[in-house]
């Protein structure tokens, strides 16, 4: 089947990092109405290779842009 153009990450945002990486904090309610984030220090690997990572901010969610991918994509923390 054919690899995805797009990943979607959910309730999260976009910060540039060094390197062609991502900073992405996610954040997720908790039951007491409060809300926990982590920040995690994301790189795109597309076939084995990383590769710079390319994203958009779409409401809630941080879309990152996949291209050429032919065998496996990755998010690496």
């Amino acid at each position: 089947s054919p690899l995805p153009a797009e990943l979607i990450i959910r309730n999260a945002e976009s910060r540039t990092a060094s390197g062609g990486l991502a900073n992405i904090p996610v954040k997720q309610a908790l039951p007491d109405n409060g809300e926990a984030r982590i920040t995690l220090k994301t790189a795109l690997m597309v076939d084995g290779k990383k590769v710079t990572l390319s994203d958009r901010q779409q409401a809630e969610d941080v879309v990152i842009t996949v291209t050429g991918a032919q065998k496996l994509v990755e998010l690496r923390t």
